[in-house]
């Protein structure tokens, strides 16, 4: 029996944890301040707040670290250091930290688990023995005097055995941190490949979504209806 469409939508507020699947470089956590790096995660003060993508020269993820956003956060740095960067590799943000924290953490190819960069849309595909499973958009950073906000989007791809279709969890997160330390979630669930009027008419109500709509369209291109 074919499995009736869903459309399921989750606005929530969230204080504290912020979490992605952690990569590490060699087994450890890597803190970079600047272009040194360590093992030793930084004071308070000097605390790093965003995972950087190491990105190599055919934008493969190599690595992820820990670093600091006012020194990574413009996307022009570079690194020959890290393993596979001898002509080297591009330092790209990819996620915040834990809001109040230097925790962060990122995706980087492991095994089966392929993670490339695509440059002209800065974007990050996670893809699993050859199958796309996950799209990630570079996250957007605004900065004022009292907060620094960093909004990040992503679209999960899953095949829906009974039906075959494919379905699409588009997620926003909005990390702000400030004396408040906040996070906000939206996520729309669809069961299978929908029109794009559709999908507009779903994240209407969004305001992380629907701001970001052409964005969010642009990835789901061939999914759409």
């Amino acid at each position: 029996m074919k499995i009736k469409n869903k459309v399921v939508m989750l606005l929530s507020l969230t204080l504290g944890i912020f979490l992605i699947s952690p990569s590490y470089a060699n087994g450890e956590t890597l803190y970079c301040q600047g272009m040194v790096c360590t093992t030793t995660p930084p004071t308070p003060e000097t605390s790093p707040n965003a995972a950087f993508a190491v990105v190599d020269q055919n934008n493969n993820i190599v690595n992820v670290i820990v670093g600091n956003l006012e020194y990574f956060g413009n996307n022009d740095k570079t690194v020959s250091e890290q393993p596979g960067c001898s002509d080297g590799c591009k330092i790209i943000l990819q996620a915040p930290s834990d809001p109040g924290s230097f925790n962060a953490a990122g995706y980087t190819s492991s095994g089966s688990a392929v993670v490339t960069h695509n440059p002209t849309e800065n974007t990050f595909d996670i893809k699993n023995d050859g199958v796309l499973s996950k799209t990630i958009i570079g996250p957007e950073v605004v900065k004022t005097d009292s907060s620094t906000v960093i909004t990040t989007l992503s679209v999960d791809f899953g095949l829906i055995t009974d039906s075959g279709d494919i379905s699409a969890t588009i997620l926003g997160q909005q990390v702000t941190n400030n004396s408040a330390n906040s996070i906000v979630k939206e996520s729309v669930f669809f069961e299978k490949s929908e029109t794009e009027q559709t999908v507009r008419n779903t994240v209407s109500q969004l305001s992380i979504l629907n701001s970001r709509i052409e964005r969010l369209l642009s990835i789901l291109n061939r999914w759409l209806l």
